[in-house]
C-alpha cells in the first residue's frame, strides 16, 4: 500500500495559494469530516476547483491522481467519431 504523503487533506487546502475560506472550510470540514464527502462539498461549492482537490486528495491517500477524462480521450480519438 503506497504511503500518504499527507495525512490531511484540509491541511492540504489551507496550504493552497490564495486560500481565502477558512471559515467556509472549517464549517464543511465539521459537518462532513476529511475525506471523500469534503472534497466533493468543497469542489460542488465552488471553493477548490476539482483537477486541483482531487491531485491533493490523491496525494492524502499516497496515490497519483490521474483525470481519466483528459488521459483516456483524446483529441485525435475525438476526431474519428463520426457526426
Amino acid at each position: 500500500m503506497p504511503k500518504p504523503l499527507h495525512k490531511s487533506f484540509a491541511a492540504q487546502v489551507r496550504q493552497l495559494p490564495h486560500f481565502d475560506f477558512e471559515s467556509e472550510l472549517a464549517g464543511f470540514q465539521e459537518h462532513h469530516g476529511d475525506g471523500l464527502a469534503l472534497l466533493e462539498a468543497l469542489i460542488e461549492a465552488k471553493l477548490v476547483e476539482k483537477e486541483v482537490g482531487c491531485r491533493l486528495y490523491a496525494d492524502t491517500l499516497g496515490f497519483a491522481h490521474v483525470d481519466p477524462f483528459s488521459s483516456l480521450i483524446t483529441e485525435e480519438a475525438i476526431a474519428t467519431i463520426p457526426v
